[in-house]
């Protein structure tokens, strides 16, 4: 069977058109109708320089068998399929609020109010926009389709679609840095970063033993620190798939990226899918820039650098992401203090200030979260930058909250466990690896990581037995359009109240 020759400028500008549709679709049909064009045209522009630079750069190529591109299509899935994606299997409980705000952007009109509560929807809605206005779109044309579930259901399955094209450029970007040495060691991508986690059964054991406790109910082991958890690559896309998808995507677009050029452009997509991980990517933004500024500044080049910061790719972004700022800055839980806080940062971001219990906590929680790996790859790596980054991002997230919820350490963090999984993946998949003490280290740690995992397959699995069917949706709260005050819940996360006094809904949406 023949191979395919796939370049990585092809693959960058597909990447790079994946991130940015959401924020095209937010600026031209969620913003007032000037604004909208107006950021629009620059989104545009500054996509076309990207794109433009990533072909006069240097050309790669990956060789891929038509049988490993079905074989990673089987994976992806079967991967989404068991996160619920599509609606046809078990959905963890974040889901009931995710399928609300998903209801209301297709079946209500751009920006979503709820008048009668005084209320707007606030969140980080861009994973689900292209999704909702495609099947808006349809509605045009067939309107009956909105009085039934039969637009949500359309709507559903066109976020399956996107997800499987967001997770396939994720398999495509990590072969291009890992390169792998085989056929066979290439179709070990798309199953490493599946398995992928921390090893949170030694801690959950360690928990058992130490306090005679359970870890957390439904097996959720992740939670055997209590109050810190690293959530694992599938434990994500179960969960939090509209925070994971389109900053993995980033992630690994950034491994092939050599120019600052794009950053501000990367950045403001990373951001409209989520605030907690952009900044997690921020991090190695901001490194990355550091070390080629270092570099330049060495080889006299600091002029052309300089000219690579204010690039007008950058410059044309940077009004998005203060568009993006404004709409976040209304949401409801921003300005909600964290009781561990000791010191907050621009009124949002909470340092805590630790004592000796919580540095011995933090240890114990590194170590088994991934001390392990970067000690098992320290050989590999000691000399690239990428480790030490990586390393330095894992290790201050534990010292950051963010609102009332351990929200930070755990969304924080999906840049970094990604990219320590594309570490290990390049390490096995290299010609140079064997399989000596050290290879059999690696592989038990990354099959003890996978009980992370396979625990949460293993819920949907045990819920299917339970209630004898197949799919398990949680749909309880249907519409955010109600009153969850007076219910006793609390929709904060997802909406502002008193919305027309807030200056984007007043000056900036529709």
């Amino acid at each position: 069977m023949k191979s395919l020759k796939i370049s990585n400028t092809t693959i960058k500008t597909i990447a790079l058109l994946y991130c940015a549709l959401p924020v095209g679709c937010f600026t031209l049909l969620y913003m007032s109708t000037w604004i909208g064009i107006a950021a629009f045209a620059l989104l545009g522009v500054s996509v076309f320089l990207a794109i433009r630079s990533n072909r006069s750069g240097d050309r790669e190529y990956i060789l891929i068998s038509r049988k490993a591109i079905v074989f990673f299509i089987c994976i992806a899935v079967i991967w989404t399929f068991l996160g619920g994606i599509g609606g046809h299997y078990y959905q963890s409980p974040d889901w009931d609020w995710r399928n609300a705000i998903f209801h209301d952007l297709i079946y209500k009109k751009w920006p979503v109010i709820y008048s009668e509560y005084d209320k707007a929807l606030v969140y980080y809605i861009g994973y689900w926009l292209p999704s909702a206005a495609l099947t808006k779109a349809i509605a045009f044309a067939f309107p009956g389709i909105l009085q039934t579930e039969t637009a949500f259901t359309i709507g559903n399955q066109f976020l399956w679609l996107w997800t499987l094209i967001g997770i396939m450029l994720v398999y495509f970007l990590v072969m291009l840095y890992a390169k792998p040495a085989t056929k066979r060691k290439m179709c070990l991508i798309p199953c490493v970063l599946a398995i992928f986690s921390g090893l949170d059964i030694v801690g959950a054991v360690q928990r058992i033993i130490t306090k005679h406790t359970l870890v957390f109910s439904n097996l959720h082991i992740e939670w055997w620190m209590s109050t810190m958890q690293f959530s694992s690559l599938t434990t994500c896309l179960f969960w939090v798939f509209n925070q994971c998808v389109i900053p993995w995507v980033v992630t690994c677009y950034l491994l092939q990226e050599k120019k600052v050029g794009s950053y501000v452009l990367l950045g403001v997509c990373a951001l409209l899918s989520g605030p907690l991980p952009f900044l997690g990517i921020a991090v190695y933004m901001f490194a990355n820039a550091v070390i080629i500024g270092i570099k330049k500044i060495k080889e006299k080049e600091w002029v052309s650098f300089a000219k690579d910061i204010f690039s007008v790719g950058n410059l044309l972004a940077l009004p998005l992401v203060v568009l993006v700022y404004f709409y976040y800055s209304t949401n409801g839980a921003v300005n909600a203090g964290a009781d561990m806080a000791g010191i907050s940062l621009f009124g949002i971001v909470n340092v805590i200030l630790p004592d000796a219990k919580y540095l011995l906590q933090v240890y114990m929680f590194l170590f088994w979260e991934a001390g392990i790996y970067f000690l098992l790859l320290w050989d590999y790596y000691r000399r690239d930058p990428l480790f030490y980054i990586t390393l330095g991002s894992l290790c201050i997230a534990p010292f950051f909250y963010v609102g009332t919820a351990s929200d930070f350490v755990m969304r924080f963090s999906i840049p970094g466990i990604l990219m320590l999984s594309v570490m290990c993946i390049k390490v096995i998949c290299s010609d140079k690896w064997r399989i000596d003490a050290a290879g059999i280290l690696l592989c038990v740690v990354l099959a003890l990581g996978a009980v992370t995992p396979a625990t949460e397959v293993m819920r949907g699995y045990s819920t299917m037995l339970t209630t004898g069917k197949v799919a398990n949706v949680q749909e309880s709260i249907g519409t955010l359009d109600q009153d969850f005050i007076k219910a006793g819940r609390n929709d904060m996360n997802f909406v502002t109240y008193e919305y027309k006094d807030k200056l984007f809904f007043k000056y900036m949406a529709h």
